[in-house]
């Protein structure tokens, strides 16, 4: 972590879907001196790593008209730059969701390829392939889910 780096947390009122955060994003990647951003939508905030300056953060998102403000800025600490923490709270709600999903389809493969081959049925058990390959579909996802492009 290099030293002066802070965490700021920005109130984004009319902020609240995530076309919108997608918006505050690419506004706010337009700084160099941005190291990791944080998004709660159903808080309506913005947790930004940074060595920029509060002001200069709050310019770049001024252009959108979505009412930002300043909630607090502190020093980072180094335990904070781990990528876990800064999961907003939609990507773990989406995580949460997807782990679900695995799991179910998961066990549905093992449940239908079972009773295919005690059936001799080939419907039920290319069910079951469908039911893995879903499985592998949202074990991807779960890769995919908080990171950045």
């Amino acid at each position: 972590m290099k030293s002066g780096t802070r965490v700021t947390v920005f109130s984004v009122p009319k902020m609240d879907c995530p076309s919108e955060e997608r918006l505050v994003r690419m506004a706010l990647e337009k700084s160099a001196l941005i190291s990791n951003i944080a998004f709660d939508l159903t808080a309506r905030t913005v947790t930004v790593t940074h060595l920029d300056s509060v002001p200069n953060l709050l310019e770049l998102l001024e252009p959108l008209r979505y009412a930002a403000r300043e909630i607090e800025t502190r020093e980072a600490e180094t335990n904070e730059l781990s990528s876990d923490q800064f999961m907003s709270a939609t990507d773990q709600a989406e995580s949460k969701a997807l782990y679900w999903l695995l799991g179910i389809n998961g066990a549905m493969f093992f449940i239908e390829l079972g009773f295919g081959i005690i059936a001799q049925s080939t419907g039920l058990s290319a069910g079951s392939l469908d039911m893995i390959a879903d499985a592998l579909v949202y074990g991807i996802s779960l890769c995919a889910v908080g990171k950045t492009v």
